[in-house]
């Protein structure tokens, strides 16, 4: 309803629900969306269009990731791994901001690889990694608000101290990084805080900062879980790879003393991506279920690489490669089920 009344009141700053103001959340989800309803008209297809095709393009990046970071299949297989996550599936399907900012956030730290392995000439991301890493927080600041370049700069931050990798200001390119970030965002920020007095202390105090200590003066309708919780429903909603995860610690911690090449030296930056956003909601007192979903890339990449040592090598563990095809085929059936008797899964279809 948000998108159909920004066209409706061709009022492209302040969206509205109902009528009424809604600055919950910046507007790119929304702006996608109406852009995407003027062409197509209505629908359900046309609302959760910007929720599927994020995810798919957070997969290609994670194909590329894999390929940087692990090489082999890795890539490949983190990608299908990623997109047959349960979360994945389930949040897809939902008409939210949340597959946006995954989405920004791979974007940025793809770049910030790159940025990194252009230092050793491995690929060529003299200019690509820095605009990838900006655009991406900018992208990441319209999708979901300030977590959007918190994230990137907090988990470069934290691999720059805990690998002893430096980087300097002229491969960052701030001199126009910074400019070229705050093009992208400013103006919406701008022309909503002239058209909405107090937009700033509601959209950036109340709505972000007091939010995280559920201590916000408006009042809140999601129900935050526990920490517990939060961890419990990560490892479902990351089903069935999430099986894996216990083998996986030295994919994304890999031992400073075995690793030579930059490549191997930056999966340390996967593990401590999976760290920092798991850490950060569970410290949060207003955490929902869903805030696991930028967590899953460097999970699903942790993953792929167990599987694709596992599987190209020489003497593979017994069984390994056909419990890999089983569960390939295995989500395959549950997903043509789940297409075929989807009008059936409804609380009337289950329950009577």
């Amino acid at each position: 309803t948000i998108a159909r009344e920004m066209i409706e009141s061709k009022d492209w700053v302040t969206p509205h629900f109902n009528g009424i103001r809604y600055l919950e959340k910046p507007p790119l989800y929304f702006w996608l969306t109406a852009l995407t309803i003027s062409l197509v008209g209505p629908s359900e297809w046309a609302v959760r269009l910007w929720s599927a095709l994020p995810a798919l393009g957070t997969a290609l990046l994670i194909w590329g990731l894999g390929r940087l970071l692990y090489g082999g299949p890795s890539g490949l297989l983190s990608a299908i791994i990623l997109l047959t996550s349960a979360g994945v599936f389930r949040y897809t399907r939902v008409a939210a901001t949340d597959s946006l900012l995954v989405f920004s956030l791979t974007l940025s730290l793809y770049g910030f690889v790159r940025i990194m392995l252009s230092q050793s000439s491995i690929v060529n991301g003299q200019w690509s990694g820095p605009m990838l890493f900006y655009l991406g927080m900018a992208l990441g600041v319209l999708s979901k608000g300030l977590i959007g370049v918190v994230f990137p700069l907090f988990i470069a931050a934290l691999y720059l101290w805990f690998s002893g990798e430096k980087i300097t200001i002229r491969q960052m390119h701030l001199k126009w990084g910074v400019p070229f970030f705050l093009a992208l965002i400013l103006p919406w920020h701008l022309l909503a805080g002239w058209r909405n007095p107090g937009f700033f202390q509601f959209y950036v105090v109340d709505n972000q900062l007091l939010r995280f200590f559920s201590s916000r003066a408006f009042t809140e309708d999601d129900v935050p879980v526990t920490t517990f919780a939060f961890l419990a429903l990560t490892f479902v909603w990351f089903f069935p790879w999430s099986l894996f995860l216990s083998a996986t610690l030295r994919q994304g911690f890999p031992d400073r003393h075995s690793v030579s090449l930059p490549q191997e030296k930056l999966r340390l930056l996967v593990g401590l991506w999976a760290l920092a956003v798991m850490g950060f909601f569970s410290l949060s007192s207003s955490t929902l279920e869903h805030y696991m979903l930028p967590a899953l890339p460097p999970l699903s990449l942790m993953v792929g690489a167990l599987w694709a040592e596992a599987v190209s090598a020489p003497r593979p563990l017994p069984g390994l490669k056909w419990l890999l095809a089983a569960s390939a085929v295995g989500c395959g059936l549950a997903g043509v089920a789940l297409i075929l008797w989807a009008d059936r899964l409804t609380s009337d279809g289950v329950f009577s």
